[in-house]
């Protein structure tokens, strides 16, 4: 009987992986003990290298600097160019690609496995669960949906700065409690990087961070999306709104928001966030579409929604939602938009004292 995830140590984990490994070397290979070595991986031939193992049991993103140096070859075996290995109850994708771009092998006892050695040459991989089977029922995974999380990580991303977990409550306007955990899971995530002797925190990679998110959220699944024309067409409606205003508070984002720093192509078609949807209609005599719509309104289901912190106007008066938020919009947009996020996140990447404060 397989063991339930209290009982499964870190040995056991090892002990199961290191079968799945053994099962899947092809005909003549062996791994097995070796006096003052973990093990040695030995081919048909007769060539043997090291294979250093480090056990855990679960392994996260923060712990994986750790786990290098724990595999980096010491004064006692001189084959340098031996197998690292780790190896875990599960190991989550971003975990394994991590391990992947470290030139460490790994194994978990779902099948994940990919063990590569340069001599004897050997490269074996397979796959297993994509998704942690031993995680209890009801138990959620962390992730970055919700207007806490979306709050947290628009705060990270449009500051360059340490922070403390009180200063990043007081910025993102969110509790104490939900703060707190979605610094947890970025940190589990290798998201935000943590300096024990100070109690501070900061983000490594900004544009990792965002796309993270734009895994999680997607403004066309939160918001209530109505479609819309306007009959003299997009930039016409731009140009208008931008002299004229309007009645609530609003956003452009997406393509029109994006060319506001890096066009990419003729915009065929306009989102705005609108805190009232039907107001801003009827003020800019946009008409009901039920197909060839080329205005799409996001009515966020509360005021002060996220999607409009940082909102700026341009200098023709056509106020835009912030970079990251364009960027993410555009991440999860339909068509060319993916295209455009690009454009834009390049454009952030260059240009970073213009838009993080």
């Amino acid at each position: 009987m397989s063991p339930t995830i209290d009982a499964m140590s870190p040995a056991e984990a090892r002990r199961l992986a290191l079968e799945l490994v053994a099962a899947r070397l092809p005909a003549g290979w062996s791994l097995s003990p070796a006096s003052g070595l973990d093990l040695v991986l030995t081919s048909p031939d007769g060539i043997a290298t090291s294979v250093m193992v480090d056990a855990k049991n679960t392994v996260a993103r923060r712990d994986l600097a750790g786990i290098e140096a724990n595999l980096r070859p010491s004064a006692g075996p001189s084959d340098t160019d031996g197998v690292r290995l780790v190896t875990a109850r599960y190991l989550s994708p971003p975990v394994r690609e991590e391990l992947r771009g470290r030139g460490l092998s790994f194994a978990d006892t779902t099948g994940n496995i990919e063990l590569s050695s340069a001599r004897p040459g050997l490269f074996v991989r397979d796959v297993g669960a994509d998704a942690d089977p031993f995680r209890r029922s009801g138990r959620p995974r962390g992730t970055l949906k919700g207007e806490p999380a979306a709050r947290v990580v628009r705060a990270l991303v449009d500051r360059r700065r340490s922070w403390k977990a009180t200063e990043l409550v007081e910025a993102a306007r969110t509790s104490v409690g939900a703060t707190y955990r979605v610094v947890d899971y970025l940190e589990s995530e290798g998201l935000v990087t943590m300096r024990d002797d100070t109690g501070t925190f900061t983000v490594p990679d900004w544009r990792r961070l965002l796309e993270a998110w734009s895994a999680d959220f997607n403004t066309f699944e939160v918001n209530r999306v109505s479609a819309w024309i306007a009959p003299r067409g997009v930039q016409e409606l731009t140009e208008r709104v931008g002299a004229a205003g309007a009645p609530v508070p609003y956003a452009a984002t997406a393509s029109v928001a994006a060319a506001t720093w890096a066009p990419y192509a003729p915009v065929r078609s306009a989102f705005f966030y609108a805190e009232d949807a039907r107001a801003i209609a009827e003020t800019w005599d946009l008409r009901r579409a039920d197909q060839g719509a080329n205005v799409f309104l996001l009515e966020p289901t509360k005021l002060d929604d996220v999607a409009l912190v940082g909102a700026r106007a341009r200098t023709d008066g056509l106020v835009v939602a912030a970079p990251s938020q364009v960027a993410v919009d555009l991440l999860n947009g339909p068509g060319r938009s993916p295209s455009e996020a690009e454009e834009l996140l390049s454009w952030m990447t260059d240009h970073e004292d213009e838009w993080r404060s």
